[in-house]
């Protein structure tokens, strides 16, 4: 894209809107997942590479390897060089071949009955009511978010999680958990049970014979989790958590 004419100021803009067209002509069916733009600020100035790839065939972490990648890349041709990249290790293909094979040996199979009670189990609806596949659609989904002030942000990602020996993840669950039942308490289901949800992760879980600390690709992966109902409230909670030290 010829952006020599445009003013400094803007070449951000010019790139912001050369993704935006890149991104439409993603064809996923037709096989298109990858576009690719060189904003040419002229001979003078640095231009702007825009790289838009669909989320199919790439996760957060392989942007991790991709950037560094390209910009060493990028240095190396603007000095002259050949470009030299370390190994791509495991392929993606590879990868979902070992899986597969890992998915038939006996130490995979003995957990089916294990996941399967899991699934099994009675939940009753979070909600007033059972979804209504004629009611309940994407069209009448809403969504409520919270945005935590930095000092509480150090106490979820930092301090809380030292304090019970755990990660943010398990508190963020506890604290769904514990809401979830206060909830259901609050509108008569006290005897209801915890919560099935999933939960992703990178998946790049280790598979022998697989190496994937350079292999770019879709690992994120789910699996379900259910929640016991918490034994805890926050008032038997909080003289825990101020015994053992501050939050």
């Amino acid at each position: 894209m010829d952006a020599g004419d445009a003013p400094a100021e803007s070449l951000d803009a010019v790139a912001d809107q050369a993704a935006r067209e890149a991104t439409e002509r993603l064809d996923p069916p037709a096989g298109v997942l990858l576009q690719i733009v060189w904003v040419d600020a002229g001979p003078e100035r640095t231009g702007r590479l825009v790289v838009v790839v669909h989320h199919l065939v790439i996760d957060g972490l392989s942007w991790r390897i991709l950037i560094p990648d390209l910009q060493a890349a990028c240095e190396a041709a603007a000095a002259g060089r050949e470009p030299e990249l370390p190994p791509a290790g495991t392929s993606f293909k590879r990868w979902a071949d070992l899986l597969v094979e890992e998915a038939d040996a006996a130490s995979r199979t003995t957990e089916l009955q294990d996941w399967t009670t899991l699934l099994g189990q009675p939940e009753p609806p979070l909600g007033s009511r059972e979804l209504d596949p004629s009611l309940d659609t994407a069209s009448t989904m809403g969504r409520r978010s919270w945005t935590l002030p930095a000092q509480h942000a150090v106490t979820l990602a930092g301090r809380a999680p030292a304090l019970f020996h755990c990660g943010v993840h398990e508190v963020l669950l506890s604290t769904l958990a514990g809401a979830v039942t206060r909830w259901r308490r609050e509108n008569g289901q006290d005897g209801a049970s915890g919560v099935l949800v999933d939960i992703e992760g990178h998946g790049r879980e280790p598979v022998a014979g697989a190496e994937l600390s350079r292999t770019i690709g879709w690992f994120s992966s789910t699996h379900p989790f259910a929640s016991t109902r918490p034994a805890w409230t926050w008032t038997t909670c909080w003289p825990v958590a101020r015994r053992r030290g501050p939050c």
